[in-house]
């Protein structure tokens, strides 16, 4: 969750060696997408305002073109 990220970042970080690298269920679902037609335009959909900042992470924005909140 970039928000918990951002969160753990700014509160506690002395923690973030902790937290998961793991990529989000959107991320993984827009790789997966994008593995199986590179053409393809990933458009998220949720009520997470937070997705709209990790959409600009270099390590998600190459599997998710576009997030609605």
């Amino acid at each position: 969750c970039p928000a918990f990220v951002k969160y753990i970042k700014t509160k506690f970080p002395k923690m973030v060696e902790h937290i998961s690298t793991s990529m989000s269920p959107m991320a993984v679902t827009g790789k997966l997408i994008k593995d199986h037609d590179p053409d393809a335009k990933v458009v998220f959909i949720g009520p997470c305002t937070a997705k709209k900042a990790e959409v600009k992470d270099p390590e998600v924005n190459q599997y998710v073109d576009y997030v609605m909140t």
